[in-house]
């Protein structure tokens, strides 16, 4: 099954270009050349079809897919699901790239059928329709035939939510999970600041600014809100390109902090790191949540989107989306219904705009090993079939889409 689907900007963002996804921009190269998603190919040869009236834009589907199958074969990416076309908001444009992905989605399928066939037709059983499909295989880029997804992006709303990432092919190291809000376990880069307009990098733990698109000049100033936890902000600027400063703000310093005892979960951290990005996004500024740990990232993340009046079930799943997690085990899972249920509460009460439908959709459930309390009502003992009914609610994957 090969299917199409219209993304939000977050969502082609977090593949994480760099690791060399195929994405066709089919604009006019002159606007590609001004601004463009990092690492498009640039699909130049379409543009006579874009320039004339609206009835031009009927083209032979065998002539497109030469044309495409050759810009394929001069920019073969590592990773061919999912293939990204990109257009603008006029009405050519976007039906382009619409017509490209159908023909591309056809003759993907007509491969895979050729393929299973053994490239033969039998005369009696063979139709019309299977030669016509048929005609799509020629010149076929076999590797192709692993895409199962095809994305349509309009670049107006990327370049809306990413302007600076736009301008030059940088390396879009964290993930998006809300709009001003970025997740990473990974190295701090300074392009990531600066490019991304980061305010305030939250983190519970020391860390240093690569400079892979260096040099960049650091200078310390002094920060009025220190007494939060924050320590001195960084002002970073580079020539010829955007300037920035950002605060650091450690966890472990923010009133309401307390280290964990024993195996706890660390719901201090959580909380006062979802409180501080609230806040943050709040003021009109831009996070990055740093956290070493991917589980750390991924409960801090989660917690703050608990926040916006998200379920925990979609909570998760936005985040999983984004960071691209598959599964998630029960020992990580239960701690952060813990939390949603004991300790979000009192943080929602003390947010101005903040919403808690956390577990409007779940069923309360427990483990009764577990050292921070109970997560049922007391008439209805937890049941292994509970638990398993729980984890798949929780494995939900709220698609990046809805917001």
């Amino acid at each position: 099954m090969v299917s199409i689907h219209r993304k939000v900007p977050a969502s082609v963002f977090n593949l994480c270009l760099y690791d060399s996804y195929l994405v066709l921009d089919v604009r006019p190269a002159e606007h590609h050349a001004v601004a463009r998603v990092p690492t498009s190919v640039c699909c130049g040869v379409f543009a006579p079809t874009l320039s004339g009236p609206h009835e031009e834009i009927e083209v032979e589907p065998a002539v497109l897919l030469q044309r495409l199958y050759q810009l394929i074969d001069e920019h073969t990416p590592e990773h061919f699901s999912p293939i990204v076309f990109v257009h603008d908001r006029t009405e050519a444009s976007r039906e382009m790239a619409t017509l490209l992905a159908t023909h591309l989605r056809t003759a993907i399928l007509s491969f895979k059928q050729a393929s299973t066939s053994g490239g033969a037709h039998s005369n009696s059983g063979e139709s019309d329709t299977t030669t016509a499909a048929s005609a799509h295989v020629v010149g076929f880029p076999e590797r192709v035939r692993q895409c199962d997804e095809l994305w349509l992006l309009d670049f107006d709303d990327f370049y809306a939510q990413f302007p600076r990432v736009c301008e030059q092919d940088v390396r879009p190291t964290p993930r998006c999970i809300a709009p001003r809000v970025y997740v990473s376990s990974r190295k701090v880069y300074a392009h990531t600041i600066t490019d991304l307009g980061i305010t305030d990098v939250i983190t519970d733990a020391p860390f240093e600014l690569h400079e892979e698109q260096g040099p960049y000049v650091a200078a310390a100033t002094p920060h009025q809100g220190a007494g939060r936890g924050r320590q001195a902000s960084a002002s970073l600027s580079r020539p010829h390109h955007h300037a920035a400063t950002f605060t650091a703000v450690y966890c472990q310093r923010l009133p309401g902090y307390h280290a964990p005892h024993g195996d706890e979960p660390p719901f201090a951290l959580w909380t006062v790191a979802a409180a501080e990005m609230w806040t943050v996004v709040r003021e009109g500024g831009c996070v990055l949540l740093h956290m070493p740990s991917h589980a750390t990232a991924l409960a801090c993340a989660a917690a703050y989107l608990c926040l916006t009046g998200l379920t925990l079930a979609d909570a998760l799943g936005q985040v999983r989306t984004a960071l691209r997690v598959t599964r998630m085990p029960l020992h990580e899972s239960l701690p952060i219904m813990a939390w949603a249920q004991h300790e979000l509460p009192t943080l929602v009460a003390r947010l101005p705009g903040a919403a808690n439908n956390a577990l409007a959709s779940h069923t309360p459930w427990t483990d009764p090993n577990t050292p921070w309390g109970t997560l049922t009502r007391p008439d209805r003992p937890a049941s292994r079939a509970t638990v398993k009914a729980s984890t798949a609610r929780s494995k939900s994957a709220a698609p990046l889409e809805d917001w």
